[in-house]
């Protein structure tokens, strides 16, 4: 492969990386995954596809919550049948909402919020009703 010290230096200037006073972080090498599906200039990835929105806190929030009720079984797939229950992994799924709960309280907007406390008992809600038969 080529040298690795070619490759660009990404700067995080989020507002909440200059909330203390160390300096902005740098970090060598880093590139967009091309399992993500995302071209950087935003163009379709597949014919006929639309492309994919932006990532952001609650899309990403929204995803872990539509896993969440697949594994309940409560998504379709895109031949209309239902995705089997796993109640296993949709515990799962359901924890990491929480463990974002937990770790970003203090941190998100006022809509962030909203969305994930609103999300995480909707997904309990059912993980509740589904479990019980």
């Amino acid at each position: 492969m080529g040298d690795r010290d070619d490759r660009p230096v990404v700067v995080d200037r989020r507002a909440s990386a200059g909330a203390t006073d160390e300096p902005p972080r740098e970090t060598k090498g880093v590139e967009p995954s091309a399992a993500s599906g995302v071209r950087p200039d935003g163009a379709e990835t597949d014919a006929g596809r639309a492309p994919l929105p932006p990532v952001d806190f609650v899309s990403f929030v929204l995803s872990l919550a539509a896993t969440a009720m697949a594994h309940l079984g409560l998504a379709r797939d895109e031949e209309g049948r239902p995705f089997p229950v796993d109640l296993e992994r949709a515990r799962q799924t359901i924890d990491l909402l929480a463990m974002l709960e937990q770790k970003t309280a203090g941190n998100l907007t006022g809509e962030e919020e909203r969305v994930l406390s609103q999300t995480l008992l909707e997904v309990r809600l059912a993980f509740v009703q589904r479990s019980r038969g």
